[in-house]
């Protein structure tokens, strides 16, 4: 536990091998989310009632606003070489198939944007780490939503790709190619 806090993310190493998907399997079904970047086992608890509702408000926005076919999905666990990782949210492309693995492979299910809700027990991990593995996988997109005013940009789809602009908040208008809301 984190003094004042809620409980930390812990890492856990074991110096005899790398951590590997297949490990993973062999762990207790506890609730806590196993994760493994550069062959190192992260176990990160189950989130709290603050992250749950900007997840929630995140996931809301998008949701309504995605076009047709696009897909907002959440804690859907992706595989990056050897590397297995549970972002908060994912979005996929129209045509990309059923992400139903326990860890998808990136260059078959191809998120277009990941998004990581920021809390004190993940803020290290979700700034470094994770932001570059999913910049080595070529996932055109992370946000990592912090704060109170949950504040991050928004996006908008246009001809099967996605760009950004930025936003104060995600009560603001969100535009998705020609539409706008």
């Amino acid at each position: 536990m984190v003094a004042g806090g809620g409980p930390m993310t812990e890492v856990v190493i074991d110096p005899l091998h790398d951590w590997t998907q297949a490990d993973l399997e062999t762990l207790p079904n506890d609730g806590s989310r196993y994760e493994i970047i550069d062959g190192r086992l992260l176990v990160v608890p189950p989130a709290g009632e603050a992250h749950q509702e900007r997840s929630g408000s995140v996931y809301s926005q998008l949701k309504a606003n995605a076009p047709q076919g696009w897909r907002v999905l959440w804690e859907i666990g992706l595989a990056i070489g050897e590397d297995c990782v549970i972002p908060d949210l994912i979005v996929l492309p129209p045509g990309a198939p059923m992400a139903n693995a326990a860890f998808n492979d990136v260059a078959v299910v191809r998120p277009q944007l990941v998004i990581e809700i920021a809390s004190r027990s993940t803020e290290t991990t979700d700034a470094g780490n994770k932001m570059i593995t999913y910049a080595r996988a070529g996932i055109p997109a992370y946000w990592r939503v912090a704060g109170t005013e949950r504040c991050f940009s928004t996006p908008s789809w246009r001809r099967g790709s996605m760009a950004l602009s930025p936003r104060s908040s995600p009560a603001s208008s969100t535009t998705f190619g020609s539409r706008s809301r």
